[in-house]
């Protein structure tokens, strides 16, 4: 990371505490969040997420303890995830992504607020994408999407870094993909909310459209609700 990125990140990065941050009660969210959702996900979730998720091994009582995970990742695929502070700017965010560091929210969302979270949290940022993050199938992509976000950038292409964002948004965070005729999760923010999870593969509401680059990076997305569509892949190959 060079030194005009770590000085904004400075900024957010922040010590996650794990001994000192989390009461009893937070332990709980994550453990009813987890037990909830794992058991969709053994339903609706893609195989590779699956496979991932036993590799992390979720300690279904505690929440996890950065440092430990991240060793753990680092050992699998080189990478780490990082704790920040809040809603990170979307230039800091690429640019953490593009030196292998997965930003990653400390608090973690209340039971009120289980089924879906209109922003990342904890739970959203450990249990919808570190999965994934021991694959380079995966991780390649991120490294792709960020590396040329932060190039059109620095070019002035804001219009540019939209439509990649599209396509990170829609593999990454919303990723569904087909298998044995039937339609799994992968994407991030999918797996992490109940609502969603059911709302894609039951509901008849959303488009489902076969993954197509040009249609994917002109699609405009909503952050903060469901989506009206999605696309779905054959393979991660």
């Amino acid at each position: 990371m060079d030194l005009k990125t770590s000085m904004k990140a400075s900024s957010f990065v922040v010590s996650q505490d794990w001994s000192r941050r989390y009461s009893q009660n937070d332990h709980r969210a994550w453990a009813t969040l987890l037990k909830n959702t794992q058991r969709l996900s053994l339903q609706k979730s893609c195989a590779l997420y699956l496979q991932g998720s036993n590799l992390i091994e979720f300690d279904s009582h505690t929440i996890p303890d950065f440092e430990i995970l991240s060793a753990k990742l680092s050992q699998l695929n080189g990478w780490e995830v990082i704790a920040v502070n809040g809603y990170l700017p979307d230039e800091l965010f690429f640019e953490l992504i593009a030196n292998k560091k997965f930003p990653t929210s400390c608090e973690i969302r209340s039971l009120a607020e289980s089924t879906f979270q209109e922003y990342p949290d904890l739970f959203h940022d450990i249990y919808g994408h570190v999965p994934l993050l021991v694959y380079p199938a995966v991780t390649n992509l991120l490294l792709s999407c960020a590396t040329s976000i932060l190039k059109a950038l620095k070019l002035g292409r804001h219009d540019l870094a939209k439509r990649i964002s599209a396509l990170y948004w829609f593999t990454i965070e919303m990723g569904l993909v087909k298998e044995s005729e039937q339609i799994r999760v992968y994407g991030g923010a999918i797996a992490s909310s109940e609502k969603e999870v059911t709302f894609v593969t039951e509901d008849d509401s959303p488009n489902l459209i076969k993954f197509n680059l040009r249609r994917v990076m002109r699609t405009e997305y909503n952050m903060l609700d469901l989506q009206e569509t999605y696309f779905v892949i054959d393979s991660f190959d």
